[in-house]
C-alpha cells in the first residue's frame, strides 16, 4: 500500500510542476530557476514522503518551504515583484520596484537547499531523552464536574473582559491597534487575555476529548449520550468565544488544527493534511484576513484576490535576501533575545526587538511587522553556519517528536502528551515564518497554558463534596 501511494506520488510530480509553470511561467535565470526547482521538487516530495505518518511536524516544513521558498519566489520573480520596494541613491526606501541583485536570489536558494538537506539529516537523529520525557509529564488522572464549572469560569471571564461586547469577540476590528487599545490595557494583559487566557477554552475542550476516549470503553449508551450532548454544548462555546474571525491568523492555526485532527480524524487518511493546510493558505487565510480590518458587511468583499499572494503575507523569502544583501549578522544577540524574550525593557534597555521589525528599521519602512524566516533567524545569529544549524537542530526537535508520538500511536498508547503535540502543528508554521521571539514567546505561552492546566485539573479531582 505504502508503494502505491509513493507510485502516485512520482507519477504526479511532473504533472504539478507542468502546471505550476504554465501559471506562473519560467524565469529568465537559469541558476535561480534550477535552484528554485530543486527547492519545489525537494519539498513537494518531502511533505509527501513516509506514508506511515499521515501527518507530522516534519511535513509542515516542508509544506511551507513548497509554498513560500519555492512557489511565492517563483510568482514574484517571473513577474519581477518586490514586495517592499528599493534603496534610492540618497537612502531613501522606494516601494515597488525591482532591485534585487539575482545572486543574492541564487545564494538564498543555495542556503535553504542545504538547509533542507541537514533539516532532513538532523531528523533522522534519535535522541532517547525524548522517549524518557513522557514519564516525567504530568497525565490526566481523572475529571470532575469541577473541571466542567472552571469551563464555564473561564468562559464568563473571557465576556467580562470583552465587556460582553460579541463584535470584539467575533471579529478582529478595524485595526489591531484599536482592538488592543479597547480591550487589553497593557502588553502583560494582551499576552495574559488574548494568548493564555482565551486560548484556554480549546485546550480544556481537547483534554475532555482525551479524558473521554481513555474511558468510552467503559461507559454505558446513556453516559456516552450525556458526554455527546455536553461535548455539544462546550464545543458550541468554546468555538463562538475563540472565534477563528476574532483571533489572530497563527492562532487560528495552532488552536483549531487539534480540533480539525480529534474530531474528525480526517488527517488519518493519505494526503489529506496536505490537501488541508494548501486549501488553508490559498483559500482560507486569504478570507480570515479580511477581518482584520472589519467595519461590517456594507462594503464587505467575499471574492478572494490572488494577488494576495504578491503582498506582505509572503514577504519571508524576500526578507531574507534582504539579510544576505546587507550581510546582517548579530553574533547571536537576536538569540538571547528570543531565549529570554519574558525580560521587561525596564530592566534591560538595549533587549534585542524581532528579527523583522529590527531589519525594518535597518530599510527605513513604515511597516515594522514584517517576518523573519527560520532559515534567515539562524543567519542573522550566525550567518551561512547558523542557518545551516538551525534547520538541523529543528530536525532534530521536530523528528523526535514526531516519532515519540506515532510510536505511541501505533502501540495505541494513551498519553495527554499527543493532544499537546497536536497544538505545535500551527506553531510550526509560525517559527518558520517568522520572526524568532514572537514564535518563541507563543510557544512559552500556549505549553505553559496547557501544561498548567493539566496539574490544575488534577487538583481539581481531588476535591470531594
Amino acid at each position: 500500500m505504502t508503494n502505491l501511494k509513493s507510485f502516485i506520488i512520482f507519477i504526479l510530480s511532473p504533472l504539478i510542476l507542468i502546471f505550476i509553470y504554465n501559471i506562473t511561467g519560467i524565469p529568465e535565470n537559469i541558476f535561480f530557476f534550477i535552484t528554485n526547482l530543486l527547492i519545489i521538487i525537494f519539498s513537494f516530495i518531502g511533505m509527501f514522503n513516509n506514508q506511515s505518518q499521515t501527518y507530522s511536524l516534519f511535513k509542515m516544513v516542508f509544506i511551507f518551504i513548497f509554498i513560500f521558498f519555492g512557489i511565492i519566489p517563483l510568482i514574484n520573480e517571473v513577474s519581477g515583484n518586490v514586495i517592499y520596494g528599493q534603496f534610492a541613491a540618497d537612502g531613501a526606501f522606494i516601494r515597488g520596484e525591482n532591485e534585487f541583485d539575482i545572486n543574492d536570489k541564487i545564494e538564498a536558494n543555495l542556503i535553504i537547499l542545504f538547509g533542507i538537506l541537514f533539516f532532513i539529516f538532523g531528523g533522522r537523529f534519535k535522541i532517547n531523552f525524548f522517549d524518557r520525557l513522557l514519564n516525567y509529564l504530568p497525565e490526566i488522572k481523572k475529571l470532575n464536574y469541577f473541571s466542567y464549572i472552571f469551563f464555564l469560569f473561564l468562559s464568563f471571564l473571557i465576556l467580562y473582559k470583552w465587556n460582553f461586547d460579541l463584535n470584539s469577540l467575533l471579529y478582529r476590528g478595524v485595526s489591531d491597534n484599536i482592538e488592543r487599545q479597547a480591550i487589553y490595557t497593557s502588553g502583560v494583559d494582551y499576552q495574559l487575555f488574548g494568548r493564555v487566557i482565551r486560548p484556554m477554552l480549546i485546550m480544556l475542550l481537547v483534554i475532555f476529548i482525551y479524558d473521554y476516549d481513555k474511558k468510552k470503553q467503559y461507559l454505558s449508551y446513556n453516559q456516552k449520550l450525556n458526554r455527546l450532548v455536553t461535548f455539544i454544548f462546550l464545543t458550541s462555546l468554546a468555538v463562538f468565544l475563540t472565534f477563528p474571525l476574532g483571533l489572530e491568523r497563527s492562532q487560528v492555526a495552532i488552536f483549531y488544527i487539534p480540533l480539525l485532527i480529534v474530531f474528525t480524524k480526517f488527517w488519518e487518511k493519505p494526503f489529506m493534511m496536505q490537501s488541508t493546510l494548501l486549501a488553508a493558505i490559498f483559500i482560507i487565510f486569504p478570507f480570515l484576513d479580511k477581518f482584520r480590518r472589519f467595519n461590517g458587511f456594507e462594503n464587505f468583499n467575499f471574492k478572494i484576490d490572488y494577488v494576495y499572494l504578491k503582498q506582505g503575507h509572503f514577504d519571508g523569502y524576500q526578507n531574507f535576501v534582504r539579510v544576505l544583501e546587507l550581510d546582517l549578522i548579530t553574533s547571536g544577540r537576536q538569540l538571547l533575545g528570543a531565549l529570554l524574550f519574558f525580560v521587561p525593557r525596564s530592566f534591560w534597555e538595549t533587549k534585542p526587538i524581532g528579527s523583522g521589525t529590527f531589519l525594518s528599521e535597518i530599510l527605513s519602512l513604515e511597516y515594522y511587522n514584517i517576518a523573519m524566516p527560520f532559515i534567515g533567524e539562524g543567519y542573522i545569529n550566525f550567518g551561512i553556519v547558523g542557518s545551516i544549524l538551525f534547520m538541523f537542530l529543528f530536525g532534530i526537535l521536530l523528528g523526535n517528536l514526531d516519532r515519540v508520538v506515532w510510536k505511541l500511536k501505533r502501540s495505541n498508547e494513551s498519553h495527554i502528551f499527543i493532544f499537546y503535540y497536536y497544538f505545535l502543528f500551527g506553531w510550526v508554521f509560525l517559527i518558520m515564518r517568522g520572526d524568532l521571539i514572537n514564535a518563541f514567546a507563543v510557544l512559552v505561552g500556549f505549553s505553559a497554558a496547557f501544561w498548567l492546566l493539566v496539574l490544575f485539573l488534577n487538583f481539581l479531582s481531588r476535591i470531594r463534596i
